[in-house]
């Protein structure tokens, strides 16, 4: 089934021998739409002065990678802030690290440029992390364009890129879990409607 198996912290590859690609490519739409994280959900602008339309700066900040700990219950809502004002005369670039959060539990990945600030405007905000699923949105989606490359053998690659806020082996597990949960349901939709034909 499994012929290979190399993942690093940024990607994985998996190498599936004899397998329908049909199973493999299920397995690819659960890494991208099934797998449960934490993305900031709702945005609540205080004051906006920058040269950036509110839906852009929106847009942004919900697409922020965050990292959290396996503790936060899948109905807390975790609060994150920011407040800056560029006092200086130069531009000011705004970073994913300039979000604030007093829950430790929760971090935001680090060094992403999220907008910047010309002299003397200022900006701030709240936002909402709330867990969700890649089926409602992309932000929620722990993987990166993950594709499949079969050859003549019936060799299938599956390679996915992920950021750090995810466990390569947690996403694995997890979504064989899921799979074998939609093998089995499907297995038993299958009975029922046989026992209703022959009934």
């Amino acid at each position: 089934m499994i012929e290979k198996y190399h993942y690093t912290e940024k990607e994985t590859d998996i190498v599936f021998k004899n397998l329908p690609v049909c199973y493999v490519n299920s397995f690819r739409k659960i890494l991208i739409s099934e797998i449960e994280t934490f993305a900031i959900d709702y945005v609540f602008l205080e004051k906006n002065t920058s040269s950036f339309t509110d839906e852009f700066l929106v847009h942004r900040i919900g697409l922020i990678p965050l990292k959290y700990s396996k503790n936060i219950l899948p109905e807390d809502e975790i609060e994150l802030t920011l407040e800056v004002k560029n006092d200086t005369d130069e531009i000011m670039n705004i970073y994913s690290d300039n979000l604030q959060c007093d829950y430790d539990e929760i971090s935001v990945m680090k060094s992403i440029l999220l907008f910047y600030l010309m002299p003397k405007r200022e900006i701030k905000f709240k936002c909402i992390a709330r867990k969700g699923s890649g089926k409602y949105h992309a932000k929620w989606s722990p993987v990166v364009a993950p594709f499949l490359k079969q050859d003549e053998n019936n060799t299938i690659n599956l390679h996915y890129e992920y950021t750090e806020n995810s466990n390569n082996k947690d996403l694995f597990s997890n979504s064989l879990c899921i799979l074998e949960k939609h093998i089995n349901d499907f297995e038993n939709k299958i009975k029922k409607i046989s026992q209703e034909i022959n009934v």
